[in-house]
This record gives structure tokens, sequence and C-alpha cells, in this order.
């Protein structure tokens, strides 16, 4: 009988031990997601203070327009791909503009896949305007001359050699990022983008081309700071 109880003594504690240490070994093995931030080179050229300005003028009427940013938010997101393969939550700013004649509304700046590199960088820019279309203007991740198809809404997207030193309107920029998005739209017709980022400086100049004509904004003068905020 003392031996039979002793039996079912040990059968106990020993189902206690492992249940303990499947228990601590389950927990240990827990792994946080990965977080992708937002680089500090990106943000040069994207991300910047709400005291910053940035004046423009339509090379065509030489009509001049003030850029302002009044608002700047953060947040972090989660990205998962249907098959469960890639998952992470990455870093996401948007910066919100004043009322404008350029049609900016906000810009979206997100982290990438992967954290940047000195050799690439992962994250993404997008343009947000009043009437109501959006496209990816800024990805330094894709190779240079190739085209992106990003979908019906954003068109196609394409990196366009960078630029060592740009002239404009008396200033000169260094290390300038090219890019274009053509637009598919359904009326009037299909309609040509282009971008210049400036280091220190964001978007020194834009224009759209279509059937229509063509609208340049470019850059006069700027008065930007660094974000503090993220």
């Amino acid at each position: 009988m003392y031996c039979v109880q002793t039996k079912k003594l040990i059968q106990i504690w020993l189902f206690i031990l492992i249940f303990s240490t499947v228990s601590c070994n389950t927990k240990d093995e827990f792994i946080p997601l990965v977080f992708n931030d937002i680089s500090e080179e990106f943000k040069k050229y994207t991300v910047f203070d709400t005291a910053s300005r940035w004046i423009y003028q339509n090379d065509l009427t030489l009509e001049k327009d003030t850029l302002s940013i009044i608002w700047n938010s953060s947040e972090t997101r989660y990205h998962l791909l249907p098959d469960g393969t890639d998952e992470y939550n990455y870093r996401a700013i948007n910066q919100y503009f004043n009322i404008n004649g350029t049609g900016i509304q906000r810009t979206e700046i997100t982290a990438g896949s992967q954290n940047s590199t000195t050799q690439t960088l992962y994250e993404n820019c997008r343009l947000y305007l009043s009437n109501n279309r959006y496209y990816t203007i800024l990805a330094p991740r894709y190779p240079v001359n190739e085209i992106q198809l990003l979908g019906f809404q954003e068109g196609n997207y394409m990196n366009l050699p960078m630029i060592e030193q740009l002239t404009l309107n008396g200033i000169i920029y260094n290390n300038v990022f090219h890019t274009s998005v053509k637009d598919y739209q359904p009326a009037p017709d299909t309609l040509f983008l282009e971008f210049w980022f400036a280091r220190e400086v964001g978007l020194v100049k834009m224009s759209t081309r279509n059937a229509q004509g063509n609208i340049t904004w470019s850059l006069l003068e700027s008065d930007v700071l660094p974000s503090a905020e993220f």
C-alpha cells in the first residue's frame, strides 16, 4: 500500500515537473516581432518639423504658393502577408499641409520590409492630392529605370538616375532623387508626373503633363527644419 501511494506521488511530481519545463521553454522561446523604423537618411528627404515652409513658383504663370506643415503624426502598423511568411511591425509618419495651389494635402512616409542600409533605402513616400489621387513618389529601393506596376490607383512608378547637382532658381541642390509616375486616368487622358527630392530640403520640383498642357512647380525658397518628434 505504501509503495503504491509513493509511486503515485512520484508520478504526480514528475507530471508537474514536465509541465513546468514545457511552460518555461514555451515562454522563453517567444520572439517579439521585428520593428522596422524610418532611417535618418530617408527622413532628411521627407520628414520635417511643423515650423517648416516652402515657397514654390508655377513656372508658366509665375504664380507663387507657400506650402507649410500644419500637423505631423506617427503610428506603428502591422504587416502580414496572406501566406504568413512575412510578419513585422513598422513606423508610418503622416504630414498634413495647409490648403495650397499645388494640390498637395498629405504625405505618408512608411518604413519598408526591412531596415535601411548604407546601400539601400527601403522606405516609401506617398503623396495625396486634393483631387483624391495618390501616388508613391519616392521609393529608392527599386532599380533605376525599371518600371514598377503599382496598380490602377498609383500607376507606374520609376526611379530615374540620381542628380548629383541640380540648379533651380539660382540655388544649387546636391544628391537629388528624381522619380516619375505614369497615371492612367480614364479622363481626360494619361497623366505624366515627375518629382525631385533634395536632401535636407524635401520636394524641390514637381511637374505634371497631359494633353491639356504642362504644370511645373519649382522651389523658390525654403525654411525647413528636421522633425524632432520622431
